[in-house]
Order: C-alpha cells, then sequence, then structure tokens
C-alpha cells in the first residue's frame, strides 16, 4: 500500500502543463484569433487581438489562407517575444502557401490575455505583405 501511495504523490507532480506551455499555448490561441481576423476582413476582431498594424494594409488584400504557428515563445514576466511562422496564400494567385518568419512582441492585461504589441518581419528576413 506504500508503493501506490508513494507512486500516486509522484505522478500527481507531474501533472499539467508547465507555465511556459501554457503561454505558449495562449499565445498560439491569439494568433489564430488574429488571423481568422485577417481572413474574414475583420477589423474589430484584429483590434482585439493587440496592435492594429499591419491589418490596414492587408483588409484589400485577396488571401485565401493566413495562418500562425508559434515556433519558440520567449516570455519574461507579463512581457514575451514570440517566434512564428506566417503562411498565406492570395486568392487565384499562389497555388502553394508562401512561408515567412516573423517576430511578434506581446504583453498581458490585467486579466491575464495576451495581446500583440508589435509585428514585424523576423530578422535576415524580408517583407512580404
Amino acid at each position: 500500500m506504500t508503493a501506490v501511495c508513494l507512486l500516486l504523490a509522484s505522478l500527481t507532480a507531474c501533472g499539467g502543463p508547465s507555465p511556459a506551455d501554457t503561454a505558449r499555448h495562449q499565445v498560439q490561441l491569439l494568433l489564430d484569433r488574429r488571423a481568422a481576423a485577417v481572413l474574414h476582413h475583420d477589423p474589430a476582431a484584429f483590434a482585439d487581438t493587440g496592435a492594429r498594424a499591419p491589418y490596414t494594409d492587408l483588409s484589400a488584400v485577396p488571401l485565401a489562407a493566413w495562418s500562425y504557428r508559434v515556433t519558440a515563445l520567449r516570455r519574461s514576466g507579463g512581457t514575451a517575444t514570440a517566434e512564428a511562422e506566417l503562411s498565406y496564400r492570395l486568392t487565384g494567385y499562389d497555388t502553394a502557401p508562401v512561408t515567412v518568419a516573423r517576430t511578434l512582441t506581446l504583453s498581458t492585461a490585467a486579466d491575464g490575455a495576451w495581446y500583440v504589441d508589435a509585428e514585424r518581419p523576423a530578422p535576415k528576413t524580408a517583407q512580404q505583405l
């Protein structure tokens, strides 16, 4: 019986995602909402994710696809820098997605939700759209 109790106690300590995993998941969900706002031409939903740039430049672009994939997240308290792959495809032009590296700076609000403060091409990459 003692062995079973010790085993259960050790398994309890192993459960649940780490804070870094939770933050990365929350940021991915935020970027998923941001991508949906771009695709559906929804400026209010885009603004709900944080910084409004580059939405204005994209609002007239005929996009068939737009998505982010977080590849790294460096967190320091209530701020973070995310490295992400942005994949997009233009309607009637691209036969396959174009993928570019992006760097996003983020911060948390009082309610703990993440918001994008800035989005830019990753170092050593060019601006695509």
